[in-house]
């Protein structure tokens, strides 16, 4: 038998195979363990990828929220001195009236 026609007679087999044979699902499964994770492991890791991306995005939040106050603050202390400057604006004109007058 020539390598393509075992290889087609593999490929029409051997799912039927293993579904009969549990003996044989292990061996294939032993096979491909070594190249491949299995189901437990990939869910693993891909838990793990997702509570990073989880504990990531809580940190970006947190800091974009400390960085938001940080900027109210800030805001508020430039209204605060516009507010003076305007005032003391406000009384330099009334002085400057008054002499005027």
């Amino acid at each position: 038998m020539e390598n393509q026609q075992l290889t087609q007679l593999i490929r029409r087999e051997l799912p039927g195979i293993l579904q009969r044979d549990r003996e044989m699902r292990e061996w294939v499964l032993a096979l491909t363990r070594e190249r491949y994770a299995d189901k437990g492991e990939t869910e693993s890791r891909f838990d793990r990828v997702l509570d990073e991306l989880r504990r990531d995005r809580e940190e970006n939040t947190r800091k974009w929220e400390e960085n938001q106050q940080e900027l109210r603050v800030m805001r508020e202390e430039q209204n605060r001195k516009w507010e003076e400057n305007q005032q003391e604006l406000r009384v330099m004109r009334e002085e400057q009236n008054r002499k005027w007058e």
